[in-house]
């Protein structure tokens, strides 16, 4: 097959498994993902990310060396018309949008979870736009990898990719049917559990947050779940000021996150 072809019929097999992508069921089953936009294409291409197609409409402009990268990559070329574009990302009104590329899920097995640096968790998050956001501030604090809910928002889903602004496309993403059994065992692997909490006892500028440690945020309206704030060797709290309960989980991560960096200072640079 070569590696770029004019494509003008949504029956074309590449077309049709990208299609797939737009629901949950087609994305657990394949394992990708869609990105949108050449921007995202060229960050794709200067992460470690598996690029499987792309579709690139035919009035496309080569403005950040994509299309020789591809090219070089040997990643399949499609050439589409706009309204095709359109019904591969399943919008039923006209963006700017120029190029949609399929991507493997960066998934990651709970043996590959690293023990020796910051894992950033995510407990039953429901808003796939936080979800988008809260790995976005996990990649920009330097986080190895990412531990979600698995029956929670989906990282995958246009929403929370297109809130990455590309960070998915770089941190490992471990997806699980129960964070507390995975933070038991990295706790008995010597990783620290830090848990978040509105009560907990401990002010998160107190808190030892240097070290190999997961730390844990919550669901938006309910917080981290009384077992995991129990398993923790940790808790802490984000004061708050004025009438509000609480903050935006991703708000909340970039706080506490930023303050383990302050910490480590001596041990990191830009």
């Amino acid at each position: 097959m070569p590696l770029e072809q004019i494509v003008d019929s949504i029956k074309h097999p590449a077309v049709k498994a990208a299609r797939l992508l737009n629901q949950p069921s087609g994305r657990a089953a394949s394992k990708q993902y869609l990105i949108e936009g050449a921007d995202m294409v060229h960050l794709a291409l200067q992460s470690h990310a598996r690029l499987v197609g792309v579709f690139l409409t035919d009035n496309f402009v080569d403005a950040s060396s994509v299309l020789p990268q591809l090219q070089e990559r040997e990643v399949p070329i499609y050439r589409v018309g706009r309204g095709l574009l359109f019904k591969i990302i399943g919008t039923s009104y006209e963006t700017a949008i120029n190029a949609v590329a399929v991507v493997e899920q960066n998934l990651i097995d709970e043996e590959q979870l690293p023990t020796d640096d910051l894992i950033v968790v995510g407990e039953n998050l429901q808003d796939p736009r936080n979800v988008g956001m809260f790995i976005r501030t996990a990649d920009a604090a330097g986080a190895r990898a990412l531990i979600l809910s698995r029956d929670a928002a989906d990282p995958f889903s246009r929403s929370a990719v297109r809130s990455t602004t590309g960070s998915i496309l770089r941190l490992p993403i471990h997806l699980t049917p129960s964070v507390l059994e995975v933070l038991r065992r990295l706790r008995g692997r010597g990783v620290k559990i830090v848990s978040t909490s509105a009560h907990a006892p401990t002010t998160f500028w107190d808190a030892d947050l240097s070290g190999a440690c997961a730390i844990v945020f919550g669901n938006e309206t309910s917080g981290v779940s009384p077992a995991v704030q129990q398993l923790a060797d940790l808790n802490v709290t984000i004061p708050m000021l004025g009438g509000t309960h609480s903050l935006n989980v991703a708000v909340a991560a970039g706080i506490v996150l930023y303050e383990r960096l302050r910490q480590r200072r001596g041990s990191w640079s830009s």
